[in-house]
């Protein structure tokens, strides 16, 4: 069906439903922002509509990451309980000494695997690729959860080794003894010639 326009236009009936649409459409946006530029002006009792929701974001960000972390916190603290057990049905399963023994050949290749990609950087799935195996050539029983168990023993070990190692070392006994010590073998002269001036 054609339709014809004052401008004597040919429309479909199609062509001219979209057109309706899309000034449907149009009002109803300038009509929604319309009113959010109202909301943004209006003053309430002093404050601005847009203060109050610039406060109001910043309170909802704050929450977000206070529950992101929260999270985080018992997520670490699941996976720490998950290993420990992990480790424990190891020990039981193969012994406390071929467990230890098992450990400290991991921990030495652990060492070797990080020298050889010292200086390649992202190469983790490589370095544990490369991990897997060496270890199976030492333990060729090991099976691909035990090789995963090792790896992530010896990798976290490591790891809070090394966050121990760059934790500033402070002993308040020490620093306060310092301090002090410092400022009673320093004395402070003041020179009368040059008033509000002192030499140390």
């Amino acid at each position: 069906m054609i339709i014809e326009d004052d401008s004597s236009t040919k429309w479909t009936t199609e062509t001219y439903a979209k057109y309706n649409d899309l000034k449907l459409a149009n009002a109803i946006v300038k009509e929604v922002t319309e009113k959010i530029y109202q909301v943004k002006n209006t003053n309430l009792g002093g404050i601005s509509m847009n203060t109050l929701l610039n406060g109001v974001a910043g309170i909802l960000i704050q929450a977000i990451y206070t529950i992101v972390g929260v999270a985080t916190t018992y997520l670490i603290s699941v996976l720490v309980s998950y290993l420990n057990k992990k480790k424990q049905s190891e020990i039981i399963k193969i012994g406390a000494d071929e467990y230890n023994s098992r450990v400290t050949v991991a921990k030495g290749i652990f060492y070797q695997v990080e020298q050889l990609f010292k200086l390649i950087p992202g190469s983790g799935e490589l370095k544990a690729t490369v991990f897997d195996k060496l270890l199976l050539a030492k333990f060729p029983t090991l099976t691909q959860s035990q090789l995963d168990h090792f790896r992530e023993s010896v990798c976290g070990e490591i790891n809070l080794q090394v966050t121990t190692l760059l934790a500033p070392v402070h002993d308040p006994v020490k620093d306060k003894a310092n301090i002090k010590g410092e400022a009673e073998s320093t004395p402070i002269v003041t020179d009368k010639s040059l008033p509000g001036k002192t030499q140390a």
